[in-house]
């Protein structure tokens, strides 16, 4: 019994003995292209947020009204810094948005809020302002408090578990002041601290990364 030969590019089916096409090809789209591209960029601005004075696009962003690199940007810059009703309608908001999350980071250990809660209203207070003004309220690598919450955070829960009692037990107590009166403290408020800290530093890091990005740049490969 003779067997057929296989053509390239066919295959042969074993059971009815046909002779089966090829699966056509896919050609890759301009999408499929980009987003294979943008994988290795995305890791390398990911890590370049967490090294202090290192911009996530791995350089320097000019400051808005000086030299941009080109047209197309500058043209960009202009366009957020002239939008008056934006920039004022920014600024007493951007207080009162404030306002309310330290009040919700405050009362957190007692009543809905904490350190999440003001982390999360903290940042879009200060997306606000950047994306009304240009630019960043505070010259302030916001990356570098990341590590600080985490500390602060691990700290606050290690320190009763050396001391014999459970991990992130919390103390308390009353303190009376000529001003506010007696209102009770509690150790819970540093832990969040930390978490209020690591909230505000990972959301900035992660909206600057978003937000400063040239519109005619390529997302670079890693090295």
């Amino acid at each position: 019994m003779s067997r057929k030969k296989k053509r390239p590019g066919q295959s042969v089916s074993r059971k009815a003995g046909r002779q089966t096409p090829p699966a056509p090809s896919k050609t890759p789209t301009p999408q499929d292209t980009a987003a294979a591209e943008a994988k290795p960029g995305l890791r390398r601005r990911t890590l370049n947020a967490l090294r202090p004075g290192r911009h996530p696009w791995g350089r320097d962003v000019p400051e808005l009204g000086g030299a941009a690199p080109d047209r197309d940007y500058a043209v960009l810059a202009q366009s957020v810094i002239k939008d008056p009703v934006l920039r004022t309608v920014a600024q007493p908001a951007f207080a009162l948005i404030m306002l309310l999350a330290l009040l919700l980071f405050w009362r957190g250990h007692q009543l809905p809020g904490g350190g999440f809660v003001g982390g999360a209203m903290t940042v879009c207070a200060l997306l606000l302002h950047r994306i009304a003004t240009g630019h960043a309220p505070l010259k302030f690598d916001f990356a570098r408090l990341i590590p600080v919450g985490l500390a602060t955070a691990f700290v606050t829960g290690l320190v009763p578990y050396l001391t014999g009692r459970s991990f992130l037990k919390s103390d308390y107590g009353y303190l009376t002041t000529p001003v506010t009166g007696e209102f009770e403290w509690a150790t819970a408020l540093l832990f969040d601290l930390g978490v209020y800290l690591l909230v505000v530093g990972g959301g900035m890091a992660i909206a600057e990364a978003l937000i400063d990005i040239h519109p005619t740049e390529r997302v670079e490969e890693d090295l």
